[in-house]
């Protein structure tokens, strides 16, 4: 490993495991590509581009200074971000959980019987276009929550389990200054964003990247894009050190609040990798999430929806950015909580948007809101649960009987072991990872 124009430039190396583990790539050039070596140095080769893709403030001259840099990122990238005592001292052990009437019973209704997805019926209807102010939802009866985005606020379910986690935004110079470059560079690359009307999560244009699964694929794949400027719309968000700083944000709120769930998301990616024949990557190496959308702008305010698609018992993440006026638009919506939440920029939210309907209160005229959404794709994890396969294809390669086994164990503890990955905050507190 050596120095060259203050960037990190890693010497080659043999790792086991590692190998596998990636980064951003010209994705086209690894489509074309047939040849294992070829793809196999191709992975090592994006694994260098991944840990080397952020530069450090100040570049000393020192191969050690370099090697610890490197060594902290490649643990990030495989054990997620750290969980020491003092964060939980921090952040967990002084918050008041706000309480909600939301029980058990209440998401296992919602659930299919397998697990994995929402029921169809749960789905949210279309003509859902009604925007509401504060003051409307307050005289429907709706609950607001003040937050001001300087500390972290859990909220829980009835019997204490937290479900949703604010995450607060960190008060220094660098991480505004990151966070306004951000906001700036979403909105320079939305000149260049496809935008083909109204969708049914809003009247914005945005671009999914990542790893997914569905919708007739036979395994999972990396999202492609059709075009050239497209590709180079991703590129050019995925290789952005800005955005990458932010995107790792919400995975460390998860593995401080969800270490469970930060470790199957981790776990399930892994697997996925290391099992396809395919070049598959995450978008950040610093986040957990296998997916992830951007939300250009220039208003992002997302009708009522629930992502029926993601994993039903996981969360996603949204970063909202922008310069609105936190007090008087961008609210969460919280449609079945009752419950509406001040969004400030910079911050983050994870909740499971699967169960949870969702929308934002306006913001006013002339002002500007983007978003990071990072999520969990819920045919994943189903085709890692099946042995790396398809529902499909495991049918026909065992009997009616083991068939009828394995589905009545879903229906049994799938729900139950999902939901009891929301932890109360006792539970947490007795959480060691490290």
């Amino acid at each position: 490993m050596q120095l060259r124009s203050g960037k990190i430039v890693m010497a080659r190396q043999s790792t086991s495991g590692i190998d596998r583990l990636p980064s951003v790539s010209n994705r086209r050039k690894a489509r074309s590509t047939t040849n294992v070596s070829k793809l196999k140095q191709e992975r090592k080769d994006r694994l260098k581009r991944q840990l080397e893709r952020t530069e450090p403030e100040t570049s000393p001259n020192s191969r050690s200074h370099c090697s610890r840099i490197i060594k902290r990122r490649r643990a990030v990238c495989l054990q997620g971000h750290r969980r020491p005592a003092s964060k939980v001292t921090q952040h967990i052990l002084p918050s008041q959980p706000f309480k909600t009437n939301y029980t058990f019973l209440e998401a296992k209704d919602k659930i299919s019987p397998a697990g994995y997805t929402i029921k169809p019926e749960n789905n949210t209807p279309k003509d859902t276009r009604s925007k509401f102010t504060p003051e409307d939802l307050i005289n429907m009866g709706f609950e607001p929550i003040e937050w001001d985005g300087k500390t972290d606020k859990p909220i829980a379910m009835e019997d204490g389990r937290i479900f949703i986690v604010l995450l607060h935004a960190p008060d220094s110079k660098k991480y505004l200054n990151n966070a306004e470059k951000c906001f700036q560079q979403i909105r320079e690359l939305a000149l260049r964003a496809p935008y083909d009307g109204p969708h049914r999560r809003g009247d914005y244009p945005s671009l999914n990247m990542g790893i997914l699964h569905g919708g007739g694929t036979k395994k999972p794949v990396l999202l492609a894009h059709g075009t050239s400027d497209l590709f180079k719309l991703e590129k050019a968000i995925l290789e952005s050190p800005e955005i990458m700083k932010h995107a790792g944000h919400p995975s460390a709120g998860l593995d401080l609040w969800m270490p469970e769930l930060g470790v199957l998301f981790r776990k399930t990616v892994r697997s996925i990798i290391e099992n396809s024949d395919d070049i598959l990557e995450p978008n950040f190496y610093n986040s957990s999430f296998p997916a992830c959308t951007v939300n250009f702008g220039p208003q992002v305010v997302t009708d009522k929806h629930c992502d029926n698609q993601n994993y039903a018992t996981a969360v996603c993440s949204v970063q909202s950015f922008g310069n609105y006026n936190y007090k008087k638009g961008g609210h969460l919506i919280f449609w079945s909580l009752g419950i509406f939440i001040e969004f400030p920029p910079n911050t983050a939210v994870i909740f499971p948007s699967a169960l949870l309907t969702h929308s934002n209160v306006p913001i006013q005229k002339g002002e500007e809101r983007v978003s990071l959404v990072q999520y969990a794709p819920t045919e994943l994890f189903r085709y890692v649960d099946n042995g790396f396969m398809t529902d499909k294809e495991w049918n026909t390669k065992h009997t009616d009987n083991e068939i009828r086994v394995r589905n009545e164990e879903r229906i049994a503890n799938h729900v139950r072991e999902g939901m009891a990955r929301f932890m109360t905050k006792e539970d947490l507190l007795a959480y060691r990872t490290d």
